[in-house]
């Protein structure tokens, strides 16, 4: 936004003035922003939704790195309506935003300025309707939100498998009933379980075959009253 901030005054000197240090002033800006853009974009490739995004929809660029950098568990668990909120998109223009919420406005304005023809259909389609041109920036805007989360939840899907929950290192993995669910055995003991039972530790099995007998209790000798 700052970069963003620094071209548009850059811009509006050059227009307004014919001081050639002005225009110079210009020039470097703008080719420092398209240098820093480049690098933000290769780093940014390394996420996945991006990746995606690049291939899939056509865009790119700082704005969208940090709403896939920011927002990538909440494009996953937020709802459509939950994100436009979030997003600010049913707030009025001449009310301050977010700095999420420009940075989309800005990738929607962008989009439409590079002639993405995914989301200038939807623009020339709403503008030949007699719609405001602020409104069909924020329909392309919803668009591009909705499908960057329908993006995020099919790398969700097409994620890895979670892993298996992993036995305690003694062996012992729990509990079942036996089929007259009368006593309780264990999965992995010798009386039923799988064809190649893992052997109970030592202890357990010396109490289960009465070589370490349990020494009885004492009991209290009764109160006297």
């Amino acid at each position: 936004m700052e970069l963003a901030g620094i071209k548009r005054a850059a811009k509006y000197a050059r227009t307004t003035t014919d001081d050639p240090l002005a225009v110079e002033t210009h020039r470097t800006l703008q080719r420092y922003a398209e240098r820093l853009a480049t690098r933000i974009h290769e780093k940014a490739m390394e996420l996945p939704l991006y990746r995606m995004a690049v291939k899939r929809l056509g865009l790119k660029g700082p704005s969208l790195t940090y709403i896939v950098s920011h927002d990538s568990i909440v494009l996953k668990t937020l709802s459509r309506t939950g994100l436009e909120r979030r997003y600010e998109l049913f707030r009025r223009p001449w009310r301050g935003r977010g700095l999420r919420s420009q940075l989309l406005v800005r990738l929607a304005c962008a989009t439409i300025t590079n002639r993405n023809q995914r989301y200038l259909a939807i623009y020339e389609s709403y503008r030949q309707r007699g719609k405001r041109q602020w409104q069909a920036i924020l329909r392309v805007a919803q668009r591009i939100l909705r499908d960057i989360r329908r993006l995020a939840v099919e790398a969700q899907e097409a994620g890895p498998a979670p892993a298996l929950r992993r036995k305690n290192p003694e062996g012992w993995s729990g509990r079942r009933r036996d089929p007259d669910h009368s006593i309780e055995l264990s999965l992995w003991s010798g009386v039923a379980g799988p064809p190649h039972p893992t052997p109970l530790p030592a202890f357990w099995v010396s109490l289960m075959s009465g070589l370490c007998p349990v020494k009885p209790v004492p009991l209290l000798p009764p109160f006297h009253f």
